[in-house]
């Protein structure tokens, strides 16, 4: 058993407390449970005094009281923990001695992620910006693509109401490399992702379009390219004149949306993007949109 702690910091009194951790592990050998390991979440590094405390109340061995400390990025909590010797400690305990946990690419990884020589701004623009988590996955993905590219990726966060009250974009845009509009729902702050996506063409600045992003992205070029005045999304506008994106006709008439999940067929159009980039005309998509696109 590996119990994950709190080892909480006092401010006012300048020190960590280790009462909840001893109570916790109480609680646990109240249900049976005696843990074998005790990892402690900290702000700060455990002090040898703290670990044979908590080892000696909490009858574990020193050693198999291991700090998690706060770090730079979570991606380094694997390195922490194995200068910790918990990998020794898990294969011993597990009868299999002699293993060497192998993180050489993993250590690589976080030696990019702290020191990369290059950086670019990303514009997220979103109606959830508020609670930075709502787009965790976006986030981390942008992380991952700067890892890979030597790149620290400063995310903008941009709230796409904010958007819809301004004739100029410029003061949001100017120090932006690229302009990302993720997913949601609904109609609010439509107006503004539309905007973020009109001012990212004019100027050619690259954009990505997830979900919403994309169907904003349709929208906006059937308008101001097209000129289909007025076109939408029928979910936003169901009199819309043009109704660039639609339901797909198995959801008409539902009083709410579906997220539909696994695959299914999708036919392509000839002589289009899609077609030179797949080759083919039917494929198996596993999106999770319900929306065509006309």
């Amino acid at each position: 058993y590996i119990h994950v702690t709190l080892v909480p910091y006092i401010s006012t009194a300048g020190e960590l407390k280790t009462k909840p951790t001893k109570h916790s592990v109480k609680e646990l050998r109240g249900i049976g449970i005696q843990p074998d390991i005790i990892v402690c979440r900290s702000k700060y590094a455990l002090s040898d005094d703290i670990k044979e405390k908590i080892a000696l109340f909490c009858n574990v061995e020193p050693e198999c009281v291991i700090q998690n400390y706060d770090s730079e990025t979570i991606y380094e909590v694997p390195l922490i923990l194995k200068n910790e010797g918990l990998d020794q400690i898990v294969a011993t305990k597990l009868g299999v001695d002699g293993m060497v946990a192998e993180l050489s690419e993993w250590e690589e990884i976080v030696k990019r992620t702290k020191n990369p020589t290059k950086q670019v701004n990303i514009a997220l623009v979103g109606k959830y910006v508020e609670l930075h988590d709502a787009y965790l996955s976006v986030a981390e993905a942008l992380c991952h693509g700067g890892i890979v590219n030597d790149t620290r990726v400063n995310i903008k966060w941009i709230q796409s109401e904010e958007l819809e009250k301004e004739k100029g974009l410029t003061s949001f845009f100017a120090d932006v490399d690229g302009i990302i509009v993720p997913g949601g729902f609904g109609e609010r702050g439509i107006e503004g992702m539309i905007k973020a996506i009109k001012y990212a063409r004019e100027n050619e600045i690259p954009f990505f379009g997830i979900g919403i992003g994309m169907q904003c992205a349709v929208v906006e070029y059937a308008r101001n390219v097209c000129d289909l005045k007025n076109a939408h999304s029928t979910e936003v506008n169901p009199n819309t004149p043009y109704p660039v994106v639609d339901l797909p006709p198995e959801e008409k008439g539902l009083t709410k949306g579906t997220m539909r999940l696994g695959g299914y067929p999708c036919k392509i159009s000839p002589n289009t993007l899609a077609m030179a980039a797949y080759n083919k005309e039917l494929i198996n998509e596993r999106h999770r949109h319900r929306y065509e696109f006309n």
